[in-house]
């Protein structure tokens, strides 16, 4: 869903989707409804602040492990980092995930310093927005943190592919299970919303796979390719994007080597392979 591009944080456009705008509705009225709409508007923007730092947190590591975010989103389900392409190692997708949620339990726990000084109720709420942030991201449940870190786990012994199915698998019971929980339990009718938008999500991961799986870069010339991995990042006019200046236009090179055969890949923002060549594009 389209969006509003606001920023940029440390160098990263962020943007506001336009499903973001659902959730600001629903927590406006329910501070209408419980008489305090200041608060839950203060506590909204409490939320988009420690929202943005975990996600940048998310960006800094993937830029350091040489994967390029290209932007920060907020959405309906909280945020998202839109990175280049998928992390070559599974190390490293799992390192890009735990970032957000340690991020997000520092806050946490500076707030609950900031908290046993002043007690002060605003530095509560920070430190449970940002509790449950941690803790929350750490379910097992693609697209979370933690089916992140469990997909990673499962990588060296599946494959990416059969490691994403299970993955997803898991998320899928999990929002089953979730939803049933929230509507039978709680009287949440919006837990059945939720589950169905983790789904929906969950299952974009396993699309995305596929796409980007092995046999598609048998199909061309990519096979028997798999050691040592560079990578960089050119603007629209084919120049080198200085620091984390990514923009719409922005494709990362790839150059695959293995003995003395290469392979030079050319990827969009979205991490579709555009052109695989003989060529030296580096």
């Amino acid at each position: 869903m389209a969006g509003v591009r606001l920023g940029r944080l440390l160098g990263i456009p962020f943007e506001v989707r336009y499903s973001f705008l659902i959730l600001v509705v629903l927590a406006y009225y329910y501070g209408v409804a419980q008489g305090a709409p200041g608060l839950v508007t203060g506590l909204l923007g409490l939320l988009c602040a420690s929202v943005l730092i975990h996600e940048a947190a998310h960006a800094l590591v993937a830029r350091w492990l040489g994967v390029p975010p290209v932007r920060i989103d907020l959405n309906l389900l909280g945020g998202a980092v839109k990175l280049a392409g998928m992390p070559s190692r599974a190390r490293d997708e799992a390192l890009i995930a735990i970032a957000g949620p340690l991020a997000s339990l520092a806050l946490a726990g500076v707030g609950e310093i900031f908290y046993q000084a002043t007690h002060h109720r605003i530095a509560a709420y920070f430190v449970t927005i940002n509790l449950s942030l941690g803790v929350f991201n750490l379910l097992p449940v693609l697209p979370l943190d933690g089916g992140r870190i469990l997909r990673a786990a499962l990588t060296p012994l599946l494959g990416i592919e059969r490691a994403t199915q299970r993955a997803v698998l898991v998320a899928r019971i999990g929002c089953v299970v979730g939803g049933l929980v929230g509507l039978l339990v709680f009287k949440q009718l919006a837990a059945l919303l939720f589950a169905t938008l983790f789904w929906v999500s969950a299952s974009s991961e396993l699309a995305t796979v596929k796409r980007l799986a092995a046999p598609d870069a048998e199909a061309l010339g990519l096979d028997g390719l798999s050691g040592e991995t560079s990578m960089r990042v050119l603007d629209e006019r084919g120049r080198p994007a200085r620091g984390a200046s990514y923009i719409g236009g922005t494709y990362v090179i790839e150059e695959h080597r293995s003995g003395d055969e290469v392979r030079w890949v050319v990827r969009g923002e979205d991490g579709a392979i555009l052109l695989v060549t003989d060529t030296p594009l580096t």
